[in-house]
């Protein structure tokens, strides 16, 4: 049952093909996406082929959009408490996803505030997309091939970095997050920490209540692939470069992958699960090469469905780089807890929150008059810029469609990132609307 185990264990996948134009209900039935091993023999119903080609997208509702955002139990300020989240049964943690070039600088600067003024610890890994599976089972063992880059531990008032001699933090593992850590973000994939509370975890089934909630934020593929071009050349000392030749340098790299029928996935990097990933890496050297599972469109297909599943099955809250300002409105209802030690520290929260959202946007504000481009870090010099490369681009009538093809399948999981992204930030300024409108009845019956 191959791509059952790529998919893992999650009970919000359907293959609507063999069950009509069924939409996800409050049971979640169990995973109907199965390849038998008679049937793997065969070309025609191997499992790619099945879950590319007659699977249809989850459908994301507003139940899940609420789970998603709601807020988070711990209190802001408090250093002793053991929080429990009443939906999962466990101490909350949240895990940011930092996908390259997706207004990930912005994020992790914003959690080394947030951790400082609410008292919780924020560690950020990297070089953790290549973590074997095997590491990350065992709570004991050490996660290979992921670093500590630093860690804000509001609770002990340490700011520990990677190029300190005596560190507090020299590695990471299950334990350390479950005892020590409420945030970990980074260059991680989704799932890294499914095992941290093991895959029960007071009779809730850890693979219908992910034990760990995630944020993740994406960014229109166009604009990410040409800015992570544009920040390689500059890392690389090429800053001289021309316009010109930064347009050569993309037609070539991107007609040259054309060329070779590969299609672009970066996120992949990100949005596939340790296990996952092994999984493909293993269905490529052992069924592609000697009976032609499937042509290389089909696979990369396969991956971003697999990948959208996963944004759908750990129910993430999702964050826009071109929506940034609506994107902190619901990290503001996510992170703001009920309770706050001090006023003090409700003002350092607000006064935070503002940085990233305008003073004059209400919570109410809809998608259009939201949009605030805040992203640091920005792969931007002088005369050359991501949009202004790309408006370049835009000019060559002939290569577009050859881009637009490259990136497809990136635009797909974008695509239904998107709708995630709307339909949590309308779901916030319904429950602000609900709260005020509570908030105003009480104060008239008074």
């Amino acid at each position: 049952i191959y791509i059952h185990k790529i998919l893992g264990s999650s009970p919000w996948i359907e293959d609507q093909s063999m069950h009509g134009d069924a939409s996800v209900d409050a049971t979640y039935r169990p995973s109907a996406v199965i390849v038998r091993n008679d049937q793997f023999r065969s070309t025609s119903m191997n499992p790619v082929n099945k879950l590319a080609s007659r699977s249809k997208l989850p459908v994301y509702t507003r139940e899940m959009a609420y789970l998603a955002i709601r807020p988070v139990p711990w209190t802001c300020g408090e250093t002793e408490e053991i929080a429990t989240d009443p939906i999962s049964n466990h101490k909350p943690i949240f895990a940011f996803i930092h996908i390259y070039k997706a207004a990930g600088s912005t994020i992790r600067l914003f959690f080394n505030k947030y951790a400082a003024i609410c008292r919780k610890t924020w560690m950020v890994i990297i070089g953790c997309t290549g973590v074997k599976y095997s590491s990350i089972q065992s709570n004991e063992k050490n996660w290979n091939k992921c670093r500590v880059k630093e860690v804000v531990d509001g609770r002990r008032r340490i700011h520990d970095r990677e190029s300190k001699k005596k560190r507090v933090y020299p590695t990471v593992n299950g334990t350390i997050l479950k005892e020590n850590v409420d945030i970990i973000g980074g260059h991680m994939r989704m799932g890294t920490g499914d095992s941290i509370f093991g895959s029960v975890v007071d009779g809730v089934d850890s693979a219908t209540i992910p034990p760990v909630r995630h944020i993740v934020f994406l960014r229109d593929p166009m604009s990410r692939f040409v800015s992570g071009i544009l920040y390689q050349i500059n890392k690389n000392g090429d800053a001289a470069k021309s316009m010109d030749e930064i347009i050569r340098l993309i037609k070539k790299r991107i007609r040259g992958s054309r060329k070779a029928n590969e299609y672009w996935g970066a996120s992949l990097s990100y949005l596939l699960t340790p296990n996952q990933a092994e999984m493909f890496i293993n269905m490529n050297a052992q069924y592609i090469e000697t009976i032609h599972l499937t042509p290389e469109e089909q696979v990369a297909e396969a991956k971003a469905r697999v990948a959208i599943q996963n944004l759908f099955h750990y129910n993430a809250i999702v964050g826009m780089a071109e929506r940034m300002t609506q994107s902190m409105q619901i990290l503001r209802h996510a992170l703001v807890p009920d309770q706050i030690t001090s006023e003090h520290r409700e003002e350092y929260l607000e006064e935070l929150f503002e940085e990233y959202i305008p003073e004059n946007t209400e919570v109410e504000e809809d998608a259009e008059r939201s949009n605030s481009d805040i992203r640091m870090n920005a792969s931007e010099r002088e005369g050359v810029s991501t949009a202004s490369v790309l408006a370049e681009l835009k000019n060559d009538g002939g290569f577009m469609p050859i881009f637009e093809e490259y990136i497809k399948y990136e635009q797909l999981i974008t695509d239904y990132a998107w709708k995630m992204h709307l339909l949590q930030h309308e779901t916030t300024i319904l429950t602000h609307r609900t709260m005020n409108k509570q908030s105003s009845t009480i104060l008239n019956d008074e």
